[in-house]
């Protein structure tokens, strides 16, 4: 999924996500779930952000199509038109859009949901029409009024009762911790709960397998506690919290630990490290790969709390115990806060749960003046926003016409109504100028609906690197191809297929791959839109842009099979183990690792040859360079290893080879390619990460254009120049075209 905030201000330097998110979502009232009076509110107003002299345009949060528009009333003065009410005057400018995309494998993991823009002032497209596609990032409109105050909208995200379950994994109740979490859709931080039986020792056993630790206890828990592990730059943390989300303590792995992750895998878990790197990054593991030993353990250092003349300090623990239980925030843990809310049955508009009442200490719903003012005062305080952030509620839709009296009824009722009747009639008027639910056609959500935390939505699934066909097809540019010589380089505009690509033929060439490769993004990535953006343009190079030709242009295959060619010398020596998959992995040292990598089984039989008419080129006996001989390569024989084909013919194989190389690649700045794609964006490291992966200068120009675009396509920029001039040192200057794959 791809997602973002529906206002998009420029990012500040070295500002992390949840600040940037805080600016982007500026929300000082009209809060998520309840209003005045404790009514439900299912949404959030929000304030445009300030930038230069305008405010920022409302923007989709992600790709869509248009479920209902309704133009804005036109601004006057009348004091009894519907729309003036109370302090003044409130747009009531709609635009709804219906989300479709995928945040995991399978059918289960993809979702349908809508976000809906309120109190638009203008709609940008004239043209506007239900059905018309809508892509993430592109301007909608302008915010309007609400009760007079200007550069305001409420914004609002909701799903039905069926896609809550593709959403969370479960429709009801809270996430058990007797078992572990989906795992069709893991993403995010990763979540152990861990049962008072758990121990913390003083040391790591000397085999790091062995569930057995004979070190000295140094700490015994009263009662289960959560771990939660982070992931991000290089870098690893893990926090400790009680059942409410009370944070416990804290402990930094060593330096650069994501960075290390592949020989830190190695090193403790030689007889599978692809298992184990699956192991210490999600903490169980995920893909086909198993553990050798079956029931190796997981041993991690992790913060305990002071207790009583115990002072607080950090011990070994076990996270692999048979009892630990573990998840991702996928599964939407309830002791991050997620809560579902839907035991509020009667339908008048006010919130009558007893799961929030409880969660805000309080017996009944306000009815006298008293009551409402010392209720919204508690409600507003930091400590209940933070209780009611993350609840994800069930309750009818503020927008609809027949709703009315069951919503407001109670405002004029009992010995001290809240308004008189006369006002209670010009409150229905103003409430029906903005209603659209019976307008709308949506044959997949009821009034009645569940109703997501704006802000945390958004949030949450920004840490979901998942990306849909769709979202993935649209990473390809219009113009495949730069010109060969002189400065600038500019894109090959002749048409056909080889030069020229629209949305639809990218997302078939990329189809029979798009789960593996999110397998290998989500294992070697994480979510982070940089990281992937650039990954991606190696990939889109390495693979000839994804053509699949057949004959001797096979889709992960290098073309020709590694036939000698004058034009690359290099065939000679590496031969058989030419590129294959989604980054090309050559040379037999490079099979040579990653098969110990993945534990692949010795060969039976003859070997795979691509080439017809010859005799086969590797055999039982056949010598083969580990790399270029003038790079200190030796030759020797490859049987009985596993056969070098796999590698392209094993869709996982060929994406997972790719997140291989990728995180094992030793450079002068250490190990991980991840470590120069984390730095600040340039021109020199990009062709930097060019030599890297391709060892030469093939495709130098086409790899730092497929990254501009792809940057611009996956984060959030909206700059909307057609090019973009790259200065690479020593190089001739790149006009990168971005007009994207229609």
């Amino acid at each position: 999924m791809l997602i973002s905030p529906p206002f998009l201000p420029l990012a500040a330097p070295n500002e992390s996500d949840e600040e940037y998110l805080n600016r982007a979502m500026n929300s000082t009232e009209g809060a998520f779930p309840l209003g005045q009076n404790m009514i439900w509110h299912g949404g959030i107003h929000l304030t445009a952000p300030r930038e230069g002299n305008t405010h920022l345009p409302v923007r989709a949060i992600a790709d869509g199509t248009v479920a209902y528009v309704r133009q804005p009333t036109a601004t006057n003065t009348d004091t009894s038109h519907p729309l003036n009410y109370r302090n003044g005057w409130t747009d009531n400018g709609c635009l709804i859009l219906k989300h479709e995309t995928d945040i995991g494998e399978g059918a289960h993991a993809k979702v349908v949901f809508y976000s809906i823009y309120m109190h638009l002032s203008a709609i940008k497209s004239v043209n506007i029409a239900i059905d018309m596609p809508i892509y993430r990032k592109d301007e909608l409109g302008t915010a309007g009024r609400i009760y007079g105050a200007p550069h305001k909208i409420h914004f609002e995200v909701i799903c039905s009762q069926e896609q809550l379950g593709h959403f969370l994994g479960r429709s009801t109740g809270r996430l058990t911790t007797t078992r572990n979490g989906r795992t069709d859709s893991c993403w995010g931080d990763i979540h152990f709960y861990i049962p008072p039986e758990i121990l913390f020792y003083a040391a790591r056993p000397t085999n790091p397998t062995s569930a057995t630790n004979e070190s000295a206890i140094v700490h015994r828990h009263i009662d289960a506690y959560f771990v939660s592990m982070n992931y991000g730059k290089g870098q690893c943390t893990l926090t400790t919290l009680d059942e409410v989300g009370t944070r416990l303590g804290e402990r930094q792995e060593t330096q650069d630990y994501e960075y290390n992750l592949y020989t830190t895998a190695s090193t403790l878990y030689p007889r599978s490290p692809s298992a184990g790197y699956e192991l210490l990054r999600f903490g169980r593991t995920l893909g086909p790969d198993l553990l050798h030993p079956h029931d190796a353990a997981h041993w991690r250092q992790v913060a305990y709390p002071a207790s009583g003349a115990h002072p607080a300090g950090v011990g070994w623990v076990n996270l692999k115990s048979p009892t630990v239980t573990v998840y991702s925030d996928a599964d939407f843990p309830h002791w991050q806060g997620w809560k579902l809310i839907d035991d509020d049955t009667d339908g008048d508009g006010r919130c009558q749960s007893e799961q929030v009442m409880e969660l805000l200490g309080i017996s009944e719903i306000p009815v006298t003046p008293q009551q409402r003012t010392a209720y919204s005062a508690m409600i507003n305080t930091p400590e209940n926003q933070k209780k009611l952030k993350r609840l994800i509620c069930k309750f009818p839709s503020e927008w609809e016409r027949a709703n009315f009296f069951n919503r407001y009824n109670w405002l004029s009722e009992g010995n001290e109504p809240i308004i008189s009747a006369q006002a209670q009639e010009k409150l229905k008027l103003h409430y029906e100028a903005l209603a659209f639910w019976e307008n709308m056609d949506l044959k997949d959500v009821n009034s009645e609906h569940w109703h997501f935390p704006p802000k945390e939505f958004i949030r949450v699934f920004r840490k979901c690197g998942w990306l849909s066909l769709v979202e993935v097809g649209g990473t390809f540019p219009k113009h495949m191809f730069y010109t060969a010589s002189g400065n600038p380089r500019t894109s090959i505009n002749t048409s056909g297929q080889t030069y020229t690509t629209n949305r639809r033929s990218a997302e078939n060439r990329v189809s029979s791959h798009i789960e593996d490769l999110n397998k290998a993004i989500r294992k070697y990535l994480g979510a982070d839109r940089k990281r992937i953006s650039i990954f991606l343009a190696q990939v889109l190079l390495e693979t000839a842009q994804w053509r699949n030709i057949g004959g001797s242009k096979r889709l992960m295959h290098e073309w020709g099979f590694g036939r000698y060619s004058v034009l690359n010398p290099a065939t000679e020596f590496y031969s058989v183990f030419y590129g294959r998959g989604i980054m090309q992995l050559t040379w037999a040292k490079n099979y040579k690792a990653y098969g110990e990598y993945r534990g692949f089984r010795n060969h039976v039989g003859a070997y795979t040859e691509r080439i017809s008419n010859i005799p086969p080129r590797l055999t039982n006996v056949s010598m083969h360079y580990s790399a270029h001989p003038d790079d200190g390569g030796i030759a020797f024989v490859w049987a009985p290893r596993f056969d070098p084909d796999i590698v392209a013919e094993s869709k996982y194989n060929a994406c997972d080879s790719g997140g291989f190389y990728w995180v094992s690649k030793v450079f002068s700045g250490g190990m991980n390619i991840n470590r120069v794609s984390d730095r600040l964006y340039s021109a020199n490291n990009i062709g930097l990460i060019n030599r890297l992966v391709n060892g030469g200068g093939n495709g130098y120009y086409e790899r730092q254009a497929y990254t501009a675009y792809m940057l611009r396509k996956l984060t959030d920029s909206i700059a909307e120049t057609q090019t973009i001039i790259i200065s690479p040192t020593g190089k001739a200057t790149i006009h990168a075209d971005m007009q994207p794959a229609e």
